[in-house]
């Protein structure tokens, strides 16, 4: 998202955050939001990559690529191994706050997760693991587009044609 950003790109960028605050029951509009998403390239070597937006503005000066070192799930039927998003995405988030937190750097005020309820899950389980489970996490399942906390059940389906949305799938 380069070029520049006119007041109404900016205007609809603070509602789409203030509409995410509303939704998520955050005290104040995330500035920071960092998405995590996990790739594996042609089958065997898993990546994981995480952008950075900063009051709705990509900043990719912020971006990071991870090479994800954990083992893969390996068949029982001793097929080729399976990659494990789920272990890959706490690795990724494990490996990104620990460093944040030896370098005393700015920590998000909205952690966004490629995936649903297992993807959340592993992310706070490494949050947990560091002591930063206060920080706020949410999946986003892009199939259905649906929006998960670690509070609710199911997921959170915002407007299609929202600014929240909108601004969820350009990050």
């Amino acid at each position: 998202c380069g070029g520049m950003f006119t007041a109404n790109t900016m205007s609809s960028s603070f509602e789409a955050l203030d509409t995410l605050r509303v939704v998520l029951g955050l005290t104040t509009r995330p500035r920071r939001v960092e998405c995590f998403d996990i790739s594996t390239l042609q089958g065997s070597e898993t990546v994981a990559s995480m952008v950075v937006a900063v009051d709705g503005r990509m900043r990719r000066s912020d971006y990071r690529k991870f090479r994800i070192k954990g083992r893969q799930a390996v068949p029982t039927d001793g097929a080729v191994p399976l990659p494990d998003d789920f272990a890959a995405m706490r690795e990724v988030v494990l490996r990104r706050y620990s460093r944040l937190l030896e370098q005393a750097g700015t920590f998000p005020d909205l952690i966004i997760v490629d995936g649903g309820k297992g993807q959340l899950t592993a992310a706070y389980s490494a949050l947990a693991e560091l002591g930063l489970e206060r920080l706020v996490a949410v999946g986003l399942a892009k199939q259905e587009e649906l929006l998960f906390t670690r509070d609710r059940l199911e997921g959170i389906a915002l407007p299609h044609e929202g600014a929240a949305l909108r601004l969820l799938q350009r990050i």
